[in-house]
């Protein structure tokens, strides 16, 4: 993290640090997510169709596979193992029944509780109480989701 990769940048955070950590958090939360959280394990591209299932309850296949970049392939097989888990269901569109939608289920939405409750216990673990450290996380998590929100 040290090398200077932007020389002449203007930019006071180097975005390559941002990136880094961001990954090096993620690592950490995930093998919390394994570990504690007595919930049904995900590949990372299970999870990610998750997280837009969840957020947009009634995609049709076309739109996460767009909304993803995904193959066709490999998304029907992770979509497929989803239904076996029995985190998403397929259902037909109630104007036009030839296009599907996918919802996830009510075990998904307990599956979510689990791992998002073992998310906060590890993350408290090393937040600590600090009240700087907690305002400066709250500022990263708005910061955080307005990125989100733009890459959509």
């Amino acid at each position: 993290m040290s090398a200077d990769v932007n020389p002449g940048a203007t930019n006071p955070v180097d975005l390559a640090d941002v990136a880094d950590l961001i990954l090096r958090a993620a690592r950490h939360i995930q093998a919390i997510e394994v570990c504690e959280s007595g919930g049904i394990p995900l590949t990372h591209l299970e999870a990610m169709m998750m997280t837009r299932i969840d957020d947009e309850p009634g995609i049709t296949p076309t739109q996460l596979r767009t909304a993803l970049e995904l193959r066709s392939s490999n998304m029907s097989a992770a979509l497929k193992s989803l239904e076996d888990k029995g985190l998403v269901t397929r259902t037909p569109d109630a104007v036009d029944g030839r296009v599907t939608r996918i919802r996830p289920t009510a075990f998904a939405a307990g599956n979510l509780t689990k791992v998002r409750e073992a998310w906060c216990r590890g993350l408290a673990r090393v937040a600590g109480d600090d009240p700087q450290d907690i305002d400066d996380l709250a500022a990263a998590v708005r910061v955080l989701r307005r990125i989100s929100e733009r890459w959509g």
